[in-house]
């Protein structure tokens, strides 16, 4: 009997472990998803002092110094091609967030 009672506490041990580690990974998707969604939301809306920042941004990560280069990018960049790669990484996220909690509530 007392084997029992063992197996089953840690049954539930591991499953509230499982449970707790998916709600983590639920609320870091959620807030991953905002912040996505707000970049998407800057750039739908063609706010002017968000593309050139976006601009200066890329241009800062890949090293780019020369004034001409930067600002042919910021006539040039495909600001179109970048809301869409914001749209699939948006559904990307909806659907984790969702897998997450459909297993917390199937488990909980």
């Amino acid at each position: 009997m007392d084997e029992a009672v063992k197996v089953v506490a840690e049954h539930y041990q591991k499953t509230y472990d499982l449970t707790q580690q998916m709600w983590e990974q639920r609320n870091t998707a959620f807030l991953i998803l905002l912040c996505v969604v707000g970049a998407a939301t800057i750039l739908t809306f063609n706010i002017e002092q968000a593309q050139p920042l976006l601009v200066d941004l890329i241009a800062k990560f890949v090293g780019a110094t020369d004034v001409a280069r930067i600002a042919e990018l910021r006539r040039s960049f495909p600001y179109g091609v970048v809301q869409s790669i914001l749209l699939m990484v948006i559904l990307y996220l909806m659907v984790i967030l969702y897998h997450r909690t459909a297993f917390i509530q199937a488990d909980g």
